[in-house]
């Protein structure tokens, strides 16, 4: 289970060829949606990831459709970009 307080809400990135800092946010670029119908979630910058390498938590398909957390995740993705699109 992840906790909101186990991502690090201040968290930079340091790109060593400009040695510029940055914030690092999660977006939907950190969710890869596979040919299987699963989905991979890459967190980034969790409190106790010694390595730094992130954690990669995968997202199988369900044959119930009516609980599959892949069809979830891909309808609120579309429902807050729409909101964002008729807001803006």
């Amino acid at each position: 289970m992840l906790r909101p307080l186990d991502i690090a809400p201040k968290t930079v990135h340091f790109n060593s060829d400009s040695h510029e800092l940055s914030s690092w946010l999660f977006t939907t670029d950190n969710i890869n949606f596979l040919n299987s119908g699963s989905a991979k979630i890459v967190f980034q910058s969790i409190k106790n990831d010694t390595s730094r390498s992130g954690f990669e938590v995968y997202m199988h398909v369900t044959e119930n459709a009516k609980l599959n957390p892949v069809d979830d995740l891909i309808a609120c993705i579309y429902y807050e970009d729409k909101e964002i699109q008729t807001c803006c």
